[in-house]
């Protein structure tokens, strides 16, 4: 049996994917999976010890190329975690003889042999629930609970890398700050990012800013807030050094973005910090795992609708610089007397 497992999105998104990929492995430990993905979010895949083979989507292929493509990979079943048009058909085309898709996409009544009666936005589940409950119907294996999934999330995933096979850490602790999500979710504001930084500093807290290389020229607009002392890393690494220097380090913060998400799967202790608006919100993308922690405000949900912007956010505001501090000090320095008024949504 060999399972095609196909997210070619972000790498947030396949990393939210490797859940059910363990699971499956658990369930069917004899089966072969492979996930096809972009290059971009190769690096993530291939830190997975369950996926058996990481399949690179091949650029701009006409259907007739990529069956053939497909036809050459022997899969016996194709579960589309990414509702894509192109590979639906191509794998109709390839003759796979098992192919599951979601009901809300209609090409999928044409291509698919099994439908599953899911809305990815409306399910009020987690993503990497979702991601878990779509392959276990398409496999017809059983379905943990969210609980189990989310105590036992980073065994599940499977990353090789982890904070404790990391290189040895200094006496000095580290927190990255990883301030932009490429427009994908709601950002904590660069100012109180600067504050942040400034209190760690005080407290002898090492910050490492980092990013993307596009990010940079974004940051220089900010970046007289921010204590010189800071060690500044955009585009400094490869995807896969990326991850190893998250591994590295005390602790990450971010908002909702993909290297949160690798944080909290490589068991990293990590800050999310969110919107209160449903589909952009914790109980969607919140990182996962007993290690990480997502933050709030109070803000009413209808508020957030009307009044905010990804790169504009009233009800991200709220969450003060001095909140994010408290919760890093509890989780890196837990013996350190600090005050209690931190608002957590778990």
């Amino acid at each position: 049996m060999h399972v095609m497992l196909s997210r070619v999105e972000a790498i947030g998104d396949v990393t939210l994917t490797l859940a059910a990929v363990g699971w499956l492995k658990r369930c069917l430990p004899d089966c072969k999976v492979s996930m096809l993905v972009s290059s971009y979010s190769a690096p993530v895949a291939n830190v997975s010890k369950y996926i058996d083979e990481v399949v690179l989507l091949p650029p701009k292929m006409e259907v007739h190329e990529l069956s053939s493509f497909f036809k050459s990979l022997v899969i016996t079943h194709f579960v589309h975690i990414t509702a894509n048009k192109l590979i639906s058909k191509a794998a109709k085309s390839a003759g796979i003889p098992h192919r599951h898709g979601i009901i809300g996409r209609f090409y999928h009544w044409f291509t698919c042999t099994k439908l599953h009666l899911m809305r990815r936005g409306h399910s009020g589940f987690h993503e990497s629930y979702f991601n878990l409950l779509l392959v276990a119907r398409s496999m017809g294996i059983a379905e943990p609970t969210f609980e189990y999934l989310n105590a036992h999330y980073h065994d599940l995933v499977g990353f090789t890398v982890s904070p404790e096979n990391s290189q040895s850490k200094t006496s000095t602790k580290k927190v990255l700050l990883h301030p932009f999500s490429r427009g994908n979710g709601r950002e904590w504001p660069l100012p109180h990012y600067a504050e942040l930084a400034h209190l760690l500093i005080q407290n002898g807290i090492s910050p490492v800013i980092g990013g993307t290389l596009a990010d940079s020229s974004e940051f220089e607009k900010s970046k007289h807030l921010f204590p010189d002392s800071c060690e500044f890393i955009f585009g400094r690494d490869v995807l896969e050094k990326y991850i190893e220097r998250i591994a590295q380090v005390d602790c990450f913060i971010s908002s909702s973005t993909g290297p949160l998400h690798i944080a909290s799967a490589i068991g990293q202790k990590c800050i999310g910090i969110f919107p209160p608006k449903k589909a952009l919100d914790i109980a969607r993308w919140g990182a996962m795992g007993g290690s990480s922690r997502n933050m709030v405000c109070n803000a009413r949900t209808d508020s957030c609708k009307s009044n905010c912007s990804n790169q504009h956010c009233d009800c991200m505001h709220l969450v003060s610089a001095s909140l994010v501090f408290d919760e890093v000090l509890r989780l890196i320095l837990p013996n350190k007397k600090i005050n209690s008024s931190l608002q957590l949504a778990l």
